[in-house]
């Protein structure tokens, strides 16, 4: 999550905001990061919250998973699935992103040996194949629509994942299985 949190604030905020210049301050100071920092400087000195903020945060981070779909709810009720469905763009991208990412992940596990560097490693690797296999992230969508770029192909990139991908990720989590 660490990395992805650096490279949506750095590169991609760069990318969709078109931005010409590379500000490292306002990208350090930005909530997210500070965010980062704080929790890694707790992780390694040990430093437990007190048990009421420990409650808030945790349930303020059980509360991510039902916002983003909150957000793709709201862009698919707000499209014209026509559109959607007839993206010949889309669909490439979908397929890159939901078939052929998914496999090259799958066969480096596979043909590296990661799977069995430890007794649960397949396991650890599965949950690193299924968010890889993921949908496109509705952070970018949020990112296009508040930098007024590109919105709408992104939001239909990011619908058209979400409804593929309950095809994609089960079949690519059948292959892993499989291939084990």
């Amino acid at each position: 999550m660490i990395v992805q949190t650096l490279l949506l604030w750095t590169h991609c905020k760069f990318i969709i905001s078109e931005d010409t210049y590379f500000d490292l301050k306002k990208i350090l100071l930005n909530i997210n990061m500070i965010a980062i920092a704080a929790g890694i400087i707790m992780f390694f000195l040990q430093i437990k919250l007190p048990t009421m903020f420990q409650s808030a945060v945790s349930g303020m981070g059980s509360l991510m998973g039902p916002l983003s779909m909150f957000v793709v709810g709201m862009l698919l009720a707000g499209m014209n699935m026509k559109e959607v469905f007839t993206n010949v763009r889309a669909y490439v991208v979908c397929f890159l992103r939901l078939v052929v990412f998914p496999t090259i992940i799958l066969l480096v596990f596979i043909f590296t040996g990661m799977t069995k560097l430890f007794p649960s490693a397949s396991q650890v690797l599965m949950v690193s194949l299924l968010a890889a296999s993921g949908p496109a992230a509705s952070t970018v969508t949020q990112f296009a629509q508040l930098y007024d770029n590109h919105a709408f192909e992104s939001s239909v990139i990011n619908a058209l994942s979400v409804l593929l991908c309950i095809i994609t990720m089960p079949i690519i989590n059948i292959i892993y299985t499989f291939l084990l």
